[in-house]
């Protein structure tokens, strides 16, 4: 390859790149987007993750796992996803629906990351608990009336 076409090509990729950043382009968003989750253990803030789960006190009286996740619209206002939920109410045996997760209320922390401060869990007609349970996840944000919502 002759060395002008080599660097017409540094440079473009160059220019793509910061681009990006500048603009908060999709790949920019997505990859400095995170969610704060429980389990897999250690609690931690992650990207994009394959599983999301939360134990009380986060959520009293049930503990919530969702594996599988494929995610849609990471890095955007709201991302969705869909899974399979191991649901454990505390005096009840645990089950296992299909489970969509849509995570919201997106906010800017230190520096260029952005966090998804409230997540909804909408489980299948038929469990034996609430068909939906919202959580707020990030104190900064959360409403007033605690951290966990149902309806």
């Amino acid at each position: 390859m002759d060395p002008l076409r080599t660097l017409l090509l540094v440079a473009l990729s160059l220019a793509l790149a910061v681009s990006g950043a500048v603009l908060g382009g999709p790949a920019g968003a997505a990859a400095s987007t995170k969610i704060y989750s429980e389990i897999p253990r250690p609690t931690a803030f992650v990207s994009k993750p394959s599983t999301v789960g939360y134990l009380p006190p986060t959520t009293p009286g049930i503990s919530i796992k969702v594996k599988g996740l494929r995610w849609s619209g990471w890095g955007s206002r709201r991302a969705r996803a869909s899974g399979r939920a191991r649901i454990c109410p505390s005096m009840s045996k645990c089950s296992r629906p299909r489970t969509r997760v849509i995570a919201g209320g997106r906010y800017r922390s230190e520096g260029p990351t952005r966090i998804y401060s409230k997540i909804t869990f909408k489980f299948p007609r038929g469990v034996p608990f609430d068909r939906k349970i919202k959580l707020c996840i990030a104190g900064e944000v959360c409403d007033p009336f605690g951290p966990v919502g149902r309806g």
